[in-house]
């Protein structure tokens, strides 16, 4: 079965569900139309025209003694006045399902998130560049020793990745891993908890002859405290792909969140094995449909890679009662295993302010820089980029709101063909159904 079929089948199971329940299901309807003056992101040959989106969102949550689900689907139709891309119709969202007690003897997690990436990282960001990513896991965990203190359990691992070709002119690779997963973890006390977990998973790719096994040892320590959460993970991975040498490196997963009603922090720092088709597992720090997934990997050619990835976000409103501040950085490597020409950095800088000029409406600015550095053997080009917007939201009452928002993009890339600059204008209403 394809996991597009998988997505469809679990969508509208998990709304009746959801609906049925004493929680709430959320209904938003958007429209939004813009006006671009360079439409083919190009340097010489650009193209004005005005490009609509309509969405319908859906998110909701449903729990009781033996089923909890957590939703979150968006669905868009895509359209261009002037044809400069196809329309088209895009499915973006997360499902999480968990059949059974989560502290019973046996339970199964079912998860699913689809998000929009690009082919080709270093072309220009447009619709027909992206493609969806499907990611459909089901993990059925087996409960040995469960009591308030103690955790010991074995888990099936099937994980199936599924590329939208018609999205995109790339190649990529739909690939399916099974496994097994052997967890235990213990709470020292109210808020602290130590844990290992050993995974074993053989990875294959749908349509080609290409597949590798991967090895994974971690230890965890995570405290939650009041204002602070954070987790300390360290450990060690290995791939054996059928196809090219051996690979191990050291695993980590560093995360803390801070949060005091005043100022809010949130800081990730990560390394791991995966190939292009699992990539980043569509993971995103910052909550949001409207974000491409970042951290996959060139998904036109098969190998695996080693990805290091740092994350720190600040966000404060001790300026002034009406205004927020927010601030943050990323920075990414990918090393691969094979063809090392393909090795790549990439820093991401986000700056934005917002006032609240009333209880219902406020402005906002937001500042951000690109840099991507590849080698210069790859097949991608280097390339910087820089993007200014403001935005002005206005809630007209409690079910509809207007938003403006105007952008400047300039991107200079290794030749001119790489470069471009681009003004957009945006007018989105928004109607939600609670």
């Amino acid at each position: 079965m394809k996991k597009n079929q998988i997505t469809l089948i679990l969508l509208p199971s998990i709304l009746l569900a959801t609906n049925a329940s004493a929680n709430r299901l959320d209904i938003e309807l958007g429209l939004e139309t813009a006006y671009t003056n360079n439409a083919n992101f190009s340097f010489s040959n650009k193209l004005s025209e005005r490009q609509d989106r309509l969405t319908a969102r859906a998110t909701g949550k449903y729990k009781n003694t033996w089923l909890s689900s957590d939703i979150d689907y968006r669905i868009s139709q895509l359209l261009f006045n002037k044809d400069s891309q196809d329309n088209r119709i895009e499915l973006d969202g997360t499902a999480n399902i968990l059949l059974g007690a989560e502290n019973g003897r046996f339970n199964v997690a079912i998860n699913n998130s689809k998000r929009q990436v690009l082919g080709n990282a270093s072309e220009t960001p447009s619709a027909d560049n992206q493609q969806t990513r499907d990611v459909t896991s089901i993990l059925p965990r087996f409960n040995i020793i469960q009591n308030q203190a103690d955790q010991l359990s074995i888990a099936g691992i099937y994980s199936a990745v599924n590329f939208d070709q018609n999205q995109s002119t790339q190649d990529s690779f739909d690939s399916t891993s099974t496994g097994v997963e052997l967890l235990y973890s213990r709470n020292i006390s109210r808020v602290d908890t130590i844990s290992a977990v050993i995974q074993q998973l053989e990875v294959e790719y749908d349509d080609i002859s290409v597949e590798y096994d991967y090895q994974s040892a971690l230890l965890r320590y995570s405290t939650d405290l009041r204002q602070l959460d954070y987790s300390i993970a360290i450990g060690y991975n290995s791939v054996d792909p059928s196809i090219g040498p051996k690979d191990n490196a050291i695993q980590w997963e560093l995360s803390a969140a801070f949060d005091n009603g005043v100022h809010q922090v949130t800081f990730l720092s990560e390394s791991y094995l995966t190939d292009p088709s699992r990539g980043n597992q569509n993971s995103i720090l910052q909550d949001g449909l409207d974000q491409v997934a970042l951290g996959n990997g060139f998904t036109a050619i098969v190998d695996q890679y080693n990805r290091t990835a740092h994350t720190l976000s600040y966000s404060t409103s001790s300026l002034c009662k009406l205004c927020n501040v927010s601030f943050t950085i990323s920075a990414s490597e990918e090393e691969y295993n094979v063809q090392t020409q393909e090795d790549n950095d990439e820093l991401f800088i986000t700056l934005g302010g917002s006032y609240q000029l009333s209880r219902s409406s406020e402005i906002g600015i937001s500042l951000s820089r690109q840099e991507a550095t590849y080698e210069p053997g790859s097949t991608l080009s280097s390339f910087d980029a820089d993007i200014v917007s403001l935005h002005y939201n206005k809630e007209l009452n409690r079910n509809l709101d207007i938003s403006f928002l105007i952008s400047q993009n300039e991107r200079t890339g290794s030749t001119t063909q790489d470069s471009f600059d681009e003004k957009r204008a945006v007018l989105g209403i928004t109607y939600r159904i609670n």
